[in-house]
């Protein structure tokens, strides 16, 4: 899916976490423009989590917001990747959508933002 939708121009690809456990994945997101981060805490992940009626197979355990830390840590070389983290823990969805657009928009100068 994601080999098929990145070849669109001024798109917005929206990946689950796990869509960068697959280096094709990652070759295909690398060349269809900027890579972004989005991070939070993982009690805000699991309360985010919990207010989503998405069904989310790798958290059916007691502890969920362990497995969530599980997950990150699992996962944080992969997210290497991004040109761009973000931490939305304590900030909205408006600011971090203005701090993707500054950084596309400006291009060529490292940014990470965050709590």
């Amino acid at each position: 899916v994601i080999a098929r939708v990145a070849r669109y121009t001024n798109t917005v690809i929206a990946t689950g976490g796990g869509a960068i456990l697959s280096s094709e994945n990652v070759q295909n997101l690398q060349q269809c423009g900027t890579v972004v981060t989005l991070e939070a805490r993982p009690d805000v992940v699991l309360q985010r989590i919990e207010q989503d009626p998405t069904p989310r197979p790798l958290l059916k355990r007691p502890d969920k917001q362990y497995a969530i830390r599980q997950l990150m840590q699992e996962r944080a070389a992969r997210y290497k990747i991004a040109e761009l983290y973000i931490d939305t823990s304590s900030i909205t969805p408006g600011t971090a959508a203005d701090t993707i657009i500054d950084f596309v928009q400006n291009r060529g100068q490292r940014v990470s933002f965050g709590a």
